[in-house]
């Protein structure tokens, strides 16, 4: 109980620690701005190049917005409302007191009429046209009195009213109007001019009820709201930058981005779903999976690599989301892990692109079809040239996305269309590549065969192959009909042809250093163990086990391949030497006539101990007949699956009987009877017909 509550522990804090290494580098990479403003601009200066919005976007434009409320503010004039009865009484005054210095100026009989002139025009606050001084200096003294009276009667009169700064100019006017009723018309004009060069506001600016006034009048000015379209041009090539088309920039991205609270936690919670959902996934479905911390790591890391990669280099660029290689996701996936993985990391990642590129429907329905193109074309690839045509599946699929909705919206430019052609192109090219140049630095880190792997180790030039071929050639011929047989039955059940016929090639490899203690290998019926004691033999027969491992590594093959070494033969008891040894005395400890094991933990594996079991038993039968072969065929099968050989290898009942059919089939086709030859034609080919020597 004990152990099964640690297991549930441990179990479940890989998987928490799988999620955290998913959702918090993710949250940071999409919520956070990585790298400095994508366009270092300065207002004033000329634009270096053409600037698009890459996204829909709607903002308050606080430049605008304060252009606005400027604006509405002027529109509101100064408050006069506090009266000053005490300047109508002064100007009274003043004016009487200029009008009494003019009359001196006329009466003064010491100056000449010149110096009269110059007099009247030095006067302070004085303003008169050189007609109004000529005329001032010339009135006869009862005309002038009258000018006197309707000047100082015009200026008391005006300033008896509320007269603010901005009234001044038309209660000036009249006055002129008012004097004209009893002056003649130049008379007129010069008290017109005396008074209003003495007229003066006689209302004062409140200012708190001004200031009151002007920010009710901002407060009427709604926010101004800008919109932007996705394409629209934002700044020209060469135009000069203003503050305004900064925070277009700002507001859509490509300059300074703020980051607030609100985005963070939603792009949190937006990982956080989508990670949990992967999780889910790998937790029901692919079990194997979670428990295999180098592969969860790996799948962590391509995820976050991707969408890292993504967001350092499309946002800003409107063609950058079209060409980004998204599809080498699920290619390098299905290549390093399996197809169910890499079809749930399609979704995954098509998500968060989705937020990279700003919701984009036409880029996200690319990145899902021409991933799904890329994993179908990369799945069973085994040579470099089909990662390429799988490079021109997804440069298929894209383009076939984006002239759908070409006429879905219509709003491209059909003259833009070969360049989205090639933009597919490169898309493709770039997934291919990107496949073909990681998948094996990432085997490697994380120790994982790919198929290019396996093609390379099964071939014949292989060392290890060649030793086995001409130390122990009868292994080699036993393991390639094995290979034969697991890998016509693999094909069946739908579990990994390659492996199967690569571990078949290599399982028995340590027969290598004894080749003659096999029967496979022994000529003239020189049977070495005739001359051991059981116990030796054991040994030495299990020995090809460990010994076969130990090649391997030395050889440097994967695990994977390692293990058919490992597995082929299970935990079974070597019975042939254990019932001799009992013969022989009593005592015997099993243990000591059994394989290492362990027992084969996947159906690669289960496959290759079957097909070798039956091979080998099926080999040393006198007769091969089809019924002779369904015999042996059931009755090794039945014997590993009663032994408990393949408890731990996923092989279902339904698995077994499908892998009967094939092992039958091959077996078939190796023992099938061969016709007798012709008298004749056995003489020509070399072989001595019945009953006649051979010359």
């Amino acid at each position: 109980m004990a152990t099964k509550a640690k297991h549930f522990v441990t179990n479940y804090i890989r998987y928490f620690a799988f999620v955290f290494l998913l959702i918090l580098p993710l949250t940071i990479i999409l919520a956070f701005q990585l790298l400095p403003a994508r366009y270092q601009l300065h207002e004033g200066e000329p634009a270096p190049q053409t600037i698009k919005s890459p996204e829909r976007s709607s903002y308050v434009s606080q430049i605008r917005t304060k252009q606005a409320l400027d604006e509405a503010e002027a529109q509101v004039g100064p408050v006069y409302s506090l009266y000053d009865p005490a300047v109508a009484r002064q100007q009274v005054e003043k004016t009487a007191a200029t009008l009494t210095r003019i009359t001196d100026i006329r009466n003064d009989r010491s100056t000449s009429p010149s110096q009269k002139q110059d007099a009247l025009r030095s006067l302070p606050g004085l303003k008169l046209s050189p007609q109004s001084v000529d005329l001032a200096l010339s009135l006869p003294p009862q005309s002038w009195q009258a000018v006197i009276s309707e000047t100082v009667r015009d200026v008391g009169d005006t300033l008896r009213m509320r007269v603010n700064p901005d009234q001044v100019a038309a209660a000036k006017e009249r006055i002129y109007g008012k004097a004209t009723e009893s002056l003649p018309s130049e008379d007129a004009v010069l008290a017109t001019e005396v008074a209003s060069s003495l007229i003066k506001p006689n209302l004062q600016e409140d200012k708190a009820e001004t200031e009151k006034e002007r920010r009710a009048a901002r407060d009427r000015v709604p926010p101004v709201r800008v919109s932007l379209e996705k394409g629209e041009v934002i700044l020209r090539d060469g135009e000069i930058i203003t503050a305004e088309d900064l925070e277009k920039l700002e507001a859509v991205g490509l300059l300074n981005p703020e980051t607030k609270w609100p985005d963070i936690l939603g792009v949190a919670l937006l990982v956080s779903i989508v990670s949990l959902g992967l999780w889910l996934y790998i937790l029901n479905f692919q079990p194997r999976l979670m428990n295999d911390n180098r592969r969860l790591l790996l799948l962590a890391v391509v995820v976050v690599g991707a969408v890292l990669a993504a967001k350092l280099t499309i946002p800003g660029r409107e063609l950058y989301g079209y060409v980004f290689p998204l599809a080498a996701v699920p290619m390098l996936l299905v290549t390093l892990l399996d197809v169910q993985t890499a079809l749930v990391s399609i979704a995954m990642v098509s998500i968060l692109f989705a937020y990279v590129v700003g919701g984009s429907l036409e880029l996200v329905v690319m990145s899902l079809v021409g991933g799904l193109a890329g994993l179908i074309g990369a799945w069973k690839a085994s040579r470099i040239v089909g990662f390429f045509v799988a490079g021109l599946s997804v440069a298929l699929a894209d383009f076939g996305v984006i002239l759908a909705f070409f006429f879905i919206n219509q709003d491209y430019e059909p003259s833009r269309l070969p360049l989205f052609a090639v933009i597919s192109l490169i898309n493709g090219g770039l997934a291919a590549a990107l496949t073909v140049g990681s998948f094996s630095v990432l085997g490697h880190i994380f120790g994982i065969t790919t198929n290019l792997q396996l093609m390379e180790l099964a071939h014949p030039s292989n060392p290890l192959l060649r030793s086995l071929t001409t130390e122990a050639p009868g292994t080699y011929h036993h393991s390639v009909i094995v290979g034969n047989m697991a890998e016509r039955a693999a094909e069946a059940i739908g579990a990994d042809a390659l492996l199967v016929r690569v571990g078949s090639y290599y399982h028995d490899i340590g027969k290598i250093l004894r080749p003659g203690y096999f029967s496979e290998n022994q000529l003239n019926g020189d049977n070495v163990h005739d001359r051991l004691d059981p116990l030796t033999s054991a040994r030495y027969v299990a020995g090809h086990v460990t010994e076969g491992l130990a090649l391997a590594k030395k050889g440097r093959l994967p695990a994977k391949v390692a293990d058919f070494i490992l597995e082929h033969h299970g935990t079974r008891l070597i019975g042939v030497f254990y019932q001799k040894a009992c013969q022989q005395g009593d005592g015997v400890d099993a243990s000591d006539f059994t394989y290492p094991g362990p027992r084969p933990q996947s159906k690669e594996t289960a496959l290759v101990m079957l097909a070798d079991a039956v091979e080998a038993v099926a080999r040393s039968k006198r007769s091969h007949s089809p019924e002779e072969v369904d015999e042996v065929v059931e009755t090794v099968v039945s014997d590993r699956v009663a032994e408990g050989q393949l408890d731990d290898s996923e092989l279902t009942m339904r698995d077994l009987r499908t892998i009967k059919d094939a092992f039958r089939a091959v077996l078939q086709g190796v023992f099938h009877p061969r016709i007798e030859y012709p008298q004749a034609e056995a003489s020509l080919s070399g072989t001595a017909a019945p009953g006649r020597k051979k010359h």
